[in-house]
């Protein structure tokens, strides 16, 4: 259909829509209008979608900084890099001969990024974790509005939980609450399995004022999240040198020799 221009039902072509009756013309906007939205619905329903492989291997490097899984269940290993163990993760995901990088800055929907556009000091922050122990790996997602000064600013309008296995674009094949203890800063997130019972904990740090942080540590409840009441001041310390997240205790990676047999490929730029 030549844009601008309407159909009627006998077939023939009415004028652009600026020409006409004022009643046609609503008709007209009016219709426009809905396929506008039909087609935003579309594209916004349209997005990418993870596999279907059964869950592989969790397991992080000897530092701490790589998380190695098949997040999107394809078959193919991937990597979660944070260097800084803080929750400003890159994701690297593994194709058949290339790889491509997703930011957890980049993950939040177009829902979310239109919500928030006019915000300043916005930062994102992710923690990737077997939550609730189903073998895929889960990303728990914050957004939050950074604090100058002594005063904390509350403000977060993305505070979720997304069940792996999860797209090339860091949505989930499902999607539950955190809830929260307060909604300022987060300056870190991470996860552990101090345990090993299967099930990560959630840390988060967030910003309690006049350079104060507090550590709210959460579990996974029904399909959604919620942060404890406990909260340990880490004044003076440095967040980052309180809370990381301590993959190690998911494990750590051996990966085997050309001469072994693996039903996953492993992932680019990790040595055999």
């Amino acid at each position: 259909m030549t844009e601008g221009v309407a159909v009627q039902q006998d077939g023939s072509s009415s004028p652009p829509l600026w020409w006409g009756a004022g009643s046609r013309r609503r008709t007209v906007i009016g219709a426009g209008t809905a396929l506008v939205v039909s087609a935003a619905g579309f594209y916004l329903a349209s997005g990418p979608e993870p596999g279907n492989h059964p869950p592989t291997v969790v397991c992080s490097n000897e530092s701490g900084t790589v998380l190695t899984t098949d997040l999107d269940a394809d078959g193919r290993l991937d990597e979660i890099r944070d260097p800084r163990r803080s929750g400003d993760a890159t994701v690297v995901f593994s194709r058949a001969t290339t790889a491509s990088e997703v930011r957890v800055e980049e993950g939040r929907t177009l829902w979310q990024k239109a919500r928030s556009a006019l915000s300043q000091d916005m930062e994102a922050s992710g923690a990737f974790g077997d939550f609730n122990g189903d073998g895929y790996v889960d990303l728990a997602l914050f957004y939050s509005q950074a604090d100058y000064g002594d005063s904390p600013r509350s403000n977060m309008p993305v505070h979720e939980v997304r069940y792996g296995p999860l797209a090339r674009d860091l949505s989930g094949s499902r999607t539950g609450s955190i809830r929260i203890r307060a909604s300022t800063f987060v300056d870190a997130a991470g996860a552990t399995d101090e345990d090993h019972d299967g099930r990560a904990e959630l840390h988060v740090s967030q910003s309690g004022g006049d350079g104060r942080f507090d550590r709210y540590i959460g579990h996974e409840d029904n399909g959604s999240m919620k942060l404890g009441n406990e909260r340990a001041d880490l004044t003076g310390s440095g967040a980052d040198a309180e809370l990381r997240s301590n993959w190690r205790d998911f494990g750590i990676c051996v990966f085997p020799t050309a001469r072994e047999h693996s039903d996953t490929t492993p992932p680019p730029n990790v040595a055999q």
